[in-house]
């Protein structure tokens, strides 16, 4: 074995004839008309030193550890102790503290309703007074918790359906696309005969493509059809189950 050193005036080596194919089969390294090369590569590099500006010889590499961010603790923090908030929200009953500003930079929509929100006397200032209705208490604090950290609460998982489909509603209500592609992802990994009806109709309605791939194909697994279309999901979504059903046999068929 050859060892070489590749530096700047010499970059690459090689040979002009190589051996020729019938000294190669009469070798015995040819397996189906094959063989390998092993090549062993030793590499090393060397420290660029660089004098310090104060003349005290080579400077020390840097060691500097960046934490990752933990802005969501912070803002997480700034939604629970409720400081500075200047909205009060209104969900079926429940009232719900909240910095405007905030709202506004994550929601488009948030920012329209904030501009025609109802203003009202408070300790400290004005604030806005809005109402929330066709949503429940618990989702739309799981949508807050998200428009402060950027993450969902954790979820116990008995309840992670029903709480995905209603924040896919609320995320497209309120134009959250990532909340509402993570919702998506959730009820991807979560179909079976009882949800699928509700997940396809969810789909449908609020256009999420890859749901709606994910219900169809499972309904067209030999068998799912008809314990499907016997599950109670179903029965309430049965005018828009069925539709988006025709529609996908139809498009097999043309």
């Amino acid at each position: 074995m050859e060892a070489h050193v590749f530096s700047r005036e010499s970059r690459c080596k090689g040979f002009e004839h190589f051996m020729k194919w019938r000294d190669l089969e009469r070798s015995g390294c040819l397996k189906d008309d094959r063989f390998t090369v092993r090549c062993d590569i030793t590499t090393s590099f060397k420290w660029i030193e660089t004098e310090s500006t104060d003349g005290g010889g080579a400077a020390a590499p840097a060691r500097v550890v960046v934490p990752p961010s933990n802005l969501h603790e912070h803002l997480n923090d700034l939604m629970w102790k409720k400081q500075g908030t200047d909205v009060v929200i209104d969900v079926a009953g429940e009232t719900f503290d909240a910095h405007g500003w905030l709202l506004a930079a994550r929601s488009p929509v948030f920012e329209a309703e904030l501009l025609t929100a109802t203003k009202e006397k408070a300790a400290g200032g004005a604030r806005r007074r809005m109402e929330i209705k066709d949503m429940e208490p618990e989702v739309f604090e799981a949508m807050l918790h998200f428009v402060y950290t950027d993450v969902l609460p954790d979820m116990v998982e008995y309840k992670t359906v029903p709480m995905a489909q209603g924040l896919l509603a609320a995320a497209h209500r309120y134009k959250l696309e990532r909340l509402k592609l993570m919702c998506e992802e959730m009820l991807c990994k979560r179909i079976d005969v009882n949800t699928v009806a509700a997940n396809l109709a969810a789909a449908e309605e609020h256009g999420c493509h890859a749901l709606k791939a994910a219900c169809l194909e499972f309904i067209a697994r030999p068998g799912n059809m008809k314990a499907v279309m016997e599950t109670e999901g179903f029965e309430k979504n049965k005018d828009s189950c069925l539709a988006v059903m025709m529609e996908h046999v139809m498009k097999k068929l043309a």
